[in-house]
Protein backbone atom coordinates (compact mmCIF):
# COMPACT_ATOMS: atom_id res chain seq x y z
CA UNK A 1 0.00 0.00 0.00
CA UNK A 2 0.95 4.00 -0.69
CA UNK A 3 0.96 4.06 3.38
CA UNK A 4 3.83 1.81 3.63
CA UNK A 5 5.97 3.55 0.93
CA UNK A 6 5.61 6.85 2.18
CA UNK A 7 6.72 5.38 6.00
CA UNK A 8 9.46 4.28 4.49
CA UNK A 9 10.56 7.38 2.55
CA UNK A 10 9.67 9.49 5.84
CA UNK A 11 12.32 6.93 7.82
CA UNK A 12 15.26 7.74 5.15
CA UNK A 13 14.88 11.76 5.18
CA UNK A 14 14.44 11.73 8.87
CA UNK A 15 17.77 13.41 8.90
CA UNK A 16 16.88 15.88 6.26
CA UNK A 17 13.27 17.07 6.79
CA UNK A 18 10.24 15.81 8.59
CA UNK A 19 8.02 14.34 5.41
CA UNK A 20 3.72 14.75 6.73
CA UNK A 21 1.32 12.74 5.02
CA UNK A 22 -1.99 14.40 4.00
CA UNK A 23 -2.96 18.03 2.88
CA UNK A 24 -3.95 18.60 6.50
CA UNK A 25 -0.25 19.02 7.10
CA UNK A 26 0.27 21.67 4.37
CA UNK A 27 -1.42 24.74 6.79
CA UNK A 28 0.70 23.24 9.65
CA UNK A 29 2.21 26.44 11.22
CA UNK A 30 6.59 25.37 11.35
CA UNK A 31 9.47 26.34 9.67
CA UNK A 32 11.77 24.79 6.64
CA UNK A 33 12.56 22.28 5.55
CA UNK A 34 9.50 20.05 5.41
CA UNK A 35 8.11 17.47 3.03
CA UNK A 36 4.33 16.83 2.69
CA UNK A 37 2.83 14.08 0.52
CA UNK A 38 -0.93 14.71 -0.55
CA UNK A 39 -3.03 12.34 -2.12
CA UNK A 40 -4.99 13.12 -5.02
CA UNK A 41 -6.59 10.37 -6.50
CA UNK A 42 -5.96 6.89 -7.57
CA UNK A 43 -6.37 5.51 -11.06
CA UNK A 44 -6.56 1.92 -12.96
CA UNK A 45 -3.17 0.96 -15.01
CA UNK A 46 -3.90 -1.76 -16.05
CA UNK A 47 -5.55 -5.60 -16.10
CA UNK A 48 -5.16 -8.40 -14.21
CA UNK A 49 -1.29 -8.94 -13.16
CA UNK A 50 0.87 -12.26 -12.66
CA UNK A 51 -1.40 -15.03 -11.64
CA UNK A 52 -0.14 -17.26 -8.99
CA UNK A 53 2.29 -15.01 -7.29
CA UNK A 54 2.85 -13.85 -3.58
CA UNK A 55 1.41 -11.47 -3.20
CA UNK A 56 -1.36 -12.20 -5.53
CA UNK A 57 -2.12 -9.33 -8.06
CA UNK A 58 -5.63 -8.09 -9.59
CA UNK A 59 -4.35 -5.00 -11.44
CA UNK A 60 -2.25 -2.01 -11.09
CA UNK A 61 -3.02 1.03 -9.81
CA UNK A 62 -1.49 4.49 -10.53
CA UNK A 63 -1.28 6.39 -7.12
CA UNK A 64 -1.44 10.11 -7.91
CA UNK A 65 -0.31 12.91 -5.59
CA UNK A 66 1.45 15.79 -5.00
CA UNK A 67 4.85 16.35 -2.78
CA UNK A 68 5.41 19.82 -1.05
CA UNK A 69 9.07 20.62 -0.40
CA UNK A 70 8.95 23.90 2.14
CA UNK A 71 12.41 25.05 2.10
CA UNK A 72 13.97 28.31 3.24
CA UNK A 73 14.36 29.62 -0.51
CA UNK A 74 13.84 28.04 -3.79
CA UNK A 75 17.32 26.34 -3.80
CA UNK A 76 16.78 24.70 -0.91
CA UNK A 77 13.25 23.76 -2.34
CA UNK A 78 15.50 22.35 -5.03
CA UNK A 79 17.88 20.18 -2.81
CA UNK A 80 14.73 19.21 -0.76
CA UNK A 81 13.16 17.86 -4.37
CA UNK A 82 16.52 16.03 -5.10
CA UNK A 83 16.73 14.29 -1.61
CA UNK A 84 13.15 12.75 -1.95
CA UNK A 85 13.67 11.52 -5.51
CA UNK A 86 16.70 9.96 -4.04
CA UNK A 87 15.01 8.56 -1.31
CA UNK A 88 11.72 7.55 -3.34
CA UNK A 89 13.58 5.41 -6.13
CA UNK A 90 15.82 3.76 -3.75
CA UNK A 91 12.69 2.77 -1.33
CA UNK A 92 10.67 1.26 -4.93
CA UNK A 93 14.08 -0.39 -5.71
CA UNK A 94 13.49 1.02 -9.53
CA UNK A 95 11.49 3.05 -11.60
CA UNK A 96 7.73 2.49 -10.57
CA UNK A 97 7.74 6.23 -10.47
CA UNK A 98 7.02 9.23 -12.05
CA UNK A 99 8.12 12.68 -11.11
CA UNK A 100 6.12 15.44 -12.64
CA UNK A 101 6.96 18.91 -13.20
CA UNK A 102 7.94 21.24 -10.23
CA UNK A 103 6.71 24.56 -9.78
CA UNK A 104 7.90 26.76 -7.12
CA UNK A 105 4.77 28.60 -5.93
CA UNK A 106 3.93 31.10 -3.13
CA UNK A 107 1.28 29.76 -0.85
CA UNK A 108 -1.17 31.26 1.41
CA UNK A 109 0.32 28.82 4.13
CA UNK A 110 3.55 30.04 3.37
CA UNK A 111 4.39 32.82 5.64
CA UNK A 112 8.19 32.73 5.11
CA UNK A 113 10.62 30.44 2.76
CA UNK A 114 9.23 28.99 -0.43
CA UNK A 115 7.42 26.09 -1.81
CA UNK A 116 8.08 23.99 -4.72
CA UNK A 117 4.97 21.42 -5.42
CA UNK A 118 5.40 18.71 -8.02
CA UNK A 119 3.59 15.42 -8.96
CA UNK A 120 4.47 12.06 -7.87
CA UNK A 121 2.59 9.49 -9.44
CA UNK A 122 3.43 5.81 -8.03
CA UNK A 123 2.51 2.35 -9.89
CA UNK A 124 1.75 -0.22 -7.25
CA UNK A 125 0.28 -3.75 -7.62
CA UNK A 126 -3.55 -3.61 -6.53
CA UNK A 127 -3.29 -7.48 -4.21
CA UNK A 128 -6.47 -9.59 -4.20
CA UNK A 129 -8.61 -8.84 -1.01
CA UNK A 130 -8.83 -11.71 2.01
CA UNK A 131 -12.96 -10.40 3.27
CA UNK A 132 -14.45 -10.98 6.80
CA UNK A 133 -16.20 -13.92 7.63
CA UNK A 134 -18.92 -12.02 9.26
CA UNK A 135 -20.17 -8.37 8.74
CA UNK A 136 -18.12 -5.69 10.29
CA UNK A 137 -20.15 -2.67 12.19
CA UNK A 138 -20.55 0.76 10.41
CA UNK A 139 -17.91 2.58 13.18
CA UNK A 140 -15.48 -0.25 12.67
CA UNK A 141 -12.69 -0.29 10.15
CA UNK A 142 -13.73 -3.36 7.81
CA UNK A 143 -11.31 -6.35 9.12
CA UNK A 144 -10.30 -6.26 4.73
CA UNK A 145 -6.12 -7.75 4.13
CA UNK A 146 -3.69 -8.69 1.56
CA UNK A 147 -4.43 -12.17 0.15
CA UNK A 148 -1.25 -13.48 0.76
CA UNK A 149 0.85 -17.12 0.65
CA UNK A 150 2.29 -18.60 3.63
CA UNK A 151 6.21 -18.86 2.42
CA UNK A 152 8.33 -21.42 4.47
CA UNK A 153 11.97 -21.49 4.83
CA UNK A 154 13.50 -24.60 5.91
CA UNK A 155 16.64 -23.58 8.21
CA UNK A 156 17.47 -27.23 9.43
CA UNK A 157 17.19 -30.69 7.59
CA UNK A 158 17.94 -33.69 9.39
CA UNK A 159 19.13 -37.38 7.94
CA UNK A 160 18.45 -40.59 9.43
CA UNK A 161 20.85 -42.88 10.20
CA UNK A 162 21.74 -45.96 8.17
CA UNK A 163 19.66 -48.69 8.53
CA UNK A 164 16.60 -47.10 10.48
CA UNK A 165 13.81 -48.66 8.91
CA UNK A 166 11.65 -49.05 11.69
CA UNK A 167 11.08 -45.41 11.97
CA UNK A 168 8.19 -45.20 9.54
CA UNK A 169 9.57 -43.21 6.99
CA UNK A 170 9.53 -44.64 3.31
CA UNK A 171 13.44 -43.94 2.27
CA UNK A 172 15.12 -44.91 -0.86
CA UNK A 173 16.23 -48.64 -1.26
CA UNK A 174 13.80 -49.30 1.42
CA UNK A 175 10.61 -51.01 0.57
Amino acid sequence: MLRDIIAAVRDELATVAPLLDGKRFLAQNDVPPRLVWVRRRISPAGGPGAVGGNPRSIGDDLHIGEIHCWGVDEDDCERLRQAFAFVLRRVLRGRSYELGDADIVEQDYATCGAVLVMEVRVRLPLLAATLPSSPTLPAQAPAIGDQRSTTITADAVGFDPDDASTDGVLEAEEG
